[in-house]
């Protein structure tokens, strides 16, 4: 294994520690606060639960295919092995992207003032709908991604018959060809959705701003102000992964050096492979309560790792 390889493949181990780690601590803190409490749990944290574990199974399906494939080149090379990962890991991601989007338009819907009947009406069976848009936006990505590689396996596999090719060629082209459609057309109707609110509420704000300068109430307007501030930030937050993501999975498939694996191929590789980790980083800092308890947790685990020392 050459040291660039190896390099690779230590930072691949720790992001997938970091991706592990911040989802499942996603999913246990809400988890936690459902079990205590005897309320129907809100809109958000059912969008945030199943964001959370959306991104910790992406997190591992795509690191465990590039390990695979750095490690065990021979069994990640198996059309049963490939086509797992193919189908696992773009079904993960479009998921993610969509539940993303449903969580923008939750905070979009919550924060904006809308004086239309049809966006009031809207506004109070969002909560209801958001849910059931994200679980049929998960399942619906599955199946779209599993009829895309049989539609597109069959017409390769027909092209392939009069040759001798491996199957590690035929997956090699599959790969690359499939993954490069997929990232396109998955990426960009959920990024046009999150760039929308996006839109919405820096709009919102200024006009919120304008009419605090305007009435001499200063900027500090209170908790209005400081959730459109915040929504704003996440929502911005977002867009800017959102678009580092696409650029990077886009050129990295499109780059001659996919075979020889170049620094700058890996660099594209682990701007994707750090998208759940990120994601996951942003909703925390931009949601209160989560952010709360992720204090708490670090306070908690330095105090146990100090007292621990102090005994020894």
């Amino acid at each position: 294994m050459s040291p660039l390889h190896l390099l690779f493949v230590v930072i691949l181990s720790i992001n997938l520690l970091m991706g592990i780690t911040s989802n499942t601590f996603i999913v246990a803190a809400i988890t936690i606060q459902w079990a205590g409490s005897r309320h129907r749990p809100p809109t958000s944290d059912r969008l945030l639960l199943l964001l959370g574990l959306t991104n910790a199974f992406m997190q591992g399906s795509v690191s465990s295919e590039h390990l695979f494939r750095l490690l065990q080149t021979e069994v990640y090379n198996r059309e049963s092995v490939w086509k797992t990962f193919l189908i696992l890991s773009p079904s993960f991601y479009f998921s993610s992207f969509w539940i993303n989007a449903w969580i923008c338009v939750f905070y979009c819907t919550k924060i904006i003032n809308f004086s239309h009947p049809l966006c009031l009406r809207l506004k109070m069976v969002i909560s209801a709908m958001l849910p059931w848009l994200a679980l049929v936006s998960v399942l619906a990505s599955l199946a779209v991604n599993i009829l895309g590689i049989w539609i597109l396996g069959g017409l390769l596999r027909d092209n392939f018959t009069t040759t001798n090719t491996t199957s590690n060629g035929t997956g090699n082209i599959i790969n690359l060809s499939y993954k490069l459609f997929m990232s396109i057309a998955g990426c960009f109707l959920p990024q046009i959705v999150i760039a929308i609110t996006a839109l919405l509420i820096l709009t919102s704000l200024y006009r919120h701003i304008r009419h605090m300068q305007q009435n001499s109430t200063g900027l500090n307007g209170g908790p209005s102000m400081e959730a459109h501030t915040r929504a704003a930030k996440t929502i911005l937050s977002l867009v800017i992964l959102y678009a580092c993501f696409t650029v990077a999975i886009i050129l990295a498939l499109k780059d001659d050096n996919w075979f020889t694996e170049s620094a700058i191929f890996y660099s594209y590789v682990f701007i994707g492979v750090s998208y759940p980790s990120l994601n996951s980083l942003i909703l925390i800092f931009g949601n209160p309560k989560l952010k709360e308890k992720a204090k708490n947790f670090l306070c908690s685990t330095l105090a146990f790792y100090k007292f621990n020392e102090h005994r020894r």
